[in-house]
């Protein structure tokens, strides 16, 4: 098992290719993505971070708490509406921020 695939891709920047080379020998289609996966504790709340562009996905994350991950994630700071949401149809506030850390 790899522990470290950041030092594996950076070593090793050929992998990729290497393991599409692999799969065509055998006669098996893959598609491959190469991402890290962060995981915002202590929560099952998660982001994908993808090497080969600037883009991420937040995985997991209930939609209350979206603005609350996602400004953490970017380091912008939170605003009174982002610890606001609907619940059954009124408008409620957390009154605490998540804690957490990436």
């Amino acid at each position: 098992m790899i522990n470290d695939l950041d030092y594996v891709i950076n070593h090793n920047p050929s992998i990729y290719l290497d393991i599409d080379n692999y799969c065509r020998q055998l006669g098996i289609e893959v598609n491959i993505e190469l991402f890290k996966l962060k995981q915002f504790k202590p929560y099952p709340y998660y982001i994908k971070e993808y090497y080969e562009s600037n883009k991420v996905e937040f995985k997991s994350t209930p939609v209350v708490y979206f603005a609350q991950v996602y400004k953490n994630y970017f380091n912008m700071e939170l605003t009174d509406y982002d610890l606001m949401f609907y619940y059954e149809g009124n408008i409620a506030k957390f009154l605490n921020k998540l804690e957490f850390e990436v």
